[in-house]
C-alpha cells in the first residue's frame, strides 16, 4: 500500500521477503520528496504501521514518529 501527497512525499508498506522483511514483518518506507530523503524501517506490529500512516496524513512533511528510521540509499 502507498499513500502519496501532491509534492511527491509518500509512505508505503510491503510484507515478507519481496519487501525485504522477515515473515510476519512489515517493511515501511518514507520518502520526503527525493531519493536523498528516503527512509526505511521494519515493523512487526500492525498497529505501528497504521500509526505511521496516520502520522503521515496529519503532516506529510514530517517523518512519522515512534519508529527508528534508517536512511535508504537507492
Amino acid at each position: 500500500m502507498i499513500l502519496e501527497d501532491p509534492s511527491g512525499r509518500y509512505v508505503q508498506v510491503g510484507t515478507g521477503a519481496r519487501a525485504g522483511a522477515a515473515a510476519g514483518g512489515f517493511a515501511v518506507e518514507f520518502r520526503d520528496g527525493s531519493s536523498e530523503r528516503h527512509y526505511r524501517c521494519v515493523l512487526h506490529d500492525r498497529e505501528q504501521v497504521v500509526s505511521v500512516f496516520v502520522d503521515f496524513t496529519r503532516d506529510p512533511a514530517t517523518r512519522p514518529a515512534g519508529v527508528t528510521w534508517e536512511k535508504l540509499t537507492l
